[in-house]
């Protein structure tokens, strides 16, 4: 074996040619010019009348000395109007359409059957000539087709466009090559598609029904080519390497070989953007995963991709290896090791499936990282033998607890169900599954390897590409999302990632449903619906477990930092300390003219709300009846001048209560 520090990549490459979609004069009996036109023909015979017939109406008007100029204009009548496809694909003919080439006329005159569901044959078919009818009984259908005097062109010269026959679905147009045309990016996209998905297809978006044997021969036709796409992207494996050395410096790539032939066997990938992102914005919390490569060459890809502080995918590192074995692992995490070059001092946890081997290349490369495994994968097997609502509730209980006191209340409520379920689940370790257990120095409480599941998922359709053109797409996608991130990084409001900001804007509403009791010296405990937990704000301590595990306060944490932020006691005066400064003075006094008030002056807004809300000051004060029926309404002054009795604040259902009594008391 070899370890060559060259990467791989695509290469774009343009095959095709520019196309001449120009169509030609035609060919047959020369005129006097030397135009070559086919003067059997009655639309050949038009062109020629036009020629020779034509009159200027202007000097301007296709004015010229040079016959070239002339036989130009002349080929311009002659070649029609190049074939162009409607929308949707439809197909239509009318006399005077073109065709780049006798195969382009056959192809389109092929897919025309096949899409109108008609037989067509072909009575003339030479070098010069293509006459297509239907096969059919008694159908009008006929197009007739010439070639061009650049002897490559074909003109459409007659057309009877009517067809009297029903729909064919069998139909003999639909050739291998056709079909292979039809499902070519299907099969390259998933190769592992079958024949019979392929026929219901064409069936479906073309009304042809294609016999299986058929299929079969298209499909061995396409992976034929697809195999040897596959095989030539080998050859540019060095130059992409090199390329992306040059392009982005730092970046790791290693391509392992085996001999005596140069045969590629395994492939690490890694930029030196990804590695500075992980080890200054990312937590210290990798998922490791493979998903398998569904080209001709098969293959596994080996995937590291981390969490940054906003909780999302940061892809780390890429492998491509034949499989999922201890040594591709060993040999993987190997490479990365090399390229993070992780200080040993600080705390690191990897989150796996439990795949074949990567326990033990953990434990090989790196023996102080903690490990976890995904719950998600714990739980499919656990439900194989213990399925149900219940079991499934309780089992993310048990790994969602983040103490020991819930975790063992949940897995008693499955043993009370039952105890070979318990049983299995004390088999393996907590500090595998349940974030009561986890190392609480990597500050995230994730039980789950989603983020390498959807980072298998970006991937797509692009597992079934060659080599390259994987490799390609990943070095996009990371360029993007990294460039994605910092924008979004620059627009954020505040010093918190927005996720981990709503996460305390969410704990700091619940914590107001607490009880604070202080027990110390910034210790306190917190009774609420689901218990009482001691907090200890100096240690980042909290008796339910959350605030150590993920590093964000959970609400018993954040009712104890809302109450710490009070004013403190203080010792008598007479025990405050010395300052060696000279004692302030009073500010100079002065005495204000006149006698001291001892009550303030209220407003009259005041003096309204003390009488009664709802009327004015005045309206509460009855003088007086001075004409029969009528009651007079003074003010306060007026009443004192004439030391009448005051009457008490009334409502306004009450005032012609007030109003019969007094008139009553008048005529007395």
């Amino acid at each position: 074996m070899e370890d060559v520090d060259l990467g791989d990549g695509v290469e774009v490459e343009d095959e095709g040619g520019a196309k001449d979609e120009g169509v030609q004069t035609g060919e047959g009996v020369k005129n006097e010019q030397g135009v070559g036109i086919d003067g059997d023909d009655e639309i050949t015979k038009q062109c020629m009348a036009l020629y020779n017939g034509y009159e200027s109406r202007s000097d301007d008007d296709y004015f010229s000395d040079s016959d070239q100029e002339d036989n130009a204009w002349v080929g311009n009548v002659v070649r029609g109007v190049p074939f162009e496809r409607q929308l949707g694909g439809e197909i239509k003919f009318f006399v005077g359409q073109s065709f780049g080439s006798k195969e382009e006329m056959r192809d389109v005159f092929r897919e025309y059957a096949v899409r109108e569901g008609v037989t067509l044959g072909r009575i003339k078919n030479d070098l010069v000539r293509q006459t297509y009818v239907c096969k059919s009984d008694g159908c009008p259908w006929r197009a007739h087709g010439s070639q061009t005097i650049d002897k490559k062109s074909f003109i459409l010269k007659t057309l009877v466009d009517k067809h009297s026959c029903h729909r064919v679905y069998n139909n003999s147009e639909a050739k291998i090559k056709w079909i292979a045309s039809r499902v070519e990016s299907l099969v390259k996209s998933n190769p592992t598609v079958s024949a019979k998905l392929l026929g219901d297809l064409l069936l479906e978006r073309y009304n042809v029904a294609v016999d299986i044997k058929k299929l079969y021969n298209v499909k061995h036709r396409l992976m034929s080519q697809l195999r040897s796409e596959h095989n030539n992207c080998f050859r540019y494996l060095r130059q992409y390497a090199y390329t992306l050395n040059q392009t982005n410096p730092g970046t790791t790539i290693h391509i392992k070989i085996q001999k005596p032939l140069p045969t590629f066997h395994r492939l690490f990938l890694s930029f030196e953007a990804q590695k500075q992102g992980f080890l200054e914005g990312c937590r210290p919390f990798i998922g490791l995963d493979g998903c398998h490569l569904k080209g001709p060459c098969g293959g596994v890809l080996l995937s590291a991709v981390a969490l940054d502080a906003n909780s999302g995918i940061f892809p780390l590192a890429v492998c491509i290896c034949e499989k999922e074995t201890m040594y591709s692992w060993m040999w993987f995490l190997n490479k990365l090791k090399m390229f993070l070059q992780f200080p040993e001092d600080r705390h690191l946890c990897f989150m796996s499936d439990r795949q074949k081997g990567l326990i033990n290349a953990l434990e090989t490369h790196f023996p102080l990282a903690s490990t976890r495994f995904c719950a998600r994968h714990i739980y499919a097997n656990f439900r194989s033998s213990y399925p149900g609502d219940n079991y499934k509730k309780m089992f993310w209980m048990a790994s969602r607890s983040s103490n020991l006191f819930h975790f063992n209340a949940a897995l008693d409520s499955i043993g009370e169900v039952d105890i070979r379920a318990k049983e299995w689940l004390k088999k393996i370790d907590p500090h595998y599954w349940s974030r009561f257990a986890y190392d609480q120095y990597i500050r995230c409480d994730h039980v789950t390897n989603n983020m390498t599941e959807a980072f298998n998922k970006m991937l797509g359709t692009h597992r079934a590409q060659t080599y390259l053109q994987l490799l390609e797409f990943i070095r996009r996608m990371v360029m993007t999302k990294l460039l994605q991130r910092k924008e979004e990084c620059d627009a954020w409001k505040d010093v918190l990632p927005p996720r981990v900001n709503a996460r305390i804007i969410k704990n700091s509403k619940a914590s107001r449903q607490l009880t604070i009791i202080t027990a110390g010296a910034h210790e306190y405990e917190l009774l609420g619906p689901d218990g009482t937990f001691a907090v200890k704000l100096r240690e980042y301590h909290c008796g339910c477990g959350s605030w150590q595990i993920s590093g964000i306060p959970c609400p018993h944490a954040m009712a104890a930092i809302s109450h710490s932020c009070g004013s403190q006691s203080m010792k008598d005066w007479k025990m405050w300390p010395p300052i060696e400064k000279a004692e302030l003075l009073p500010p100079p006094y002065e005495t204000q003219p006149g006698r001291p008030k001892m009550q303030r002056k209220r407003k009259l807004e005041i003096k309204k709300k003390e009488a009664g809300q709802g009327l004015s000051y005045a309206s509460y004060v009855i003088r007086q009846a001075t004409t029969k029926g009528l009651v007079k309404v003074t003010s306060l002054q007026e009443n004192k001048s004439k030391n009448e009795e005051q009457i008490q604040p009334q409502h306004h259902s009450n005032l012609s209560h007030l109003g019969r009594k007094t008139r009553s008391n008048n005529q007395q």
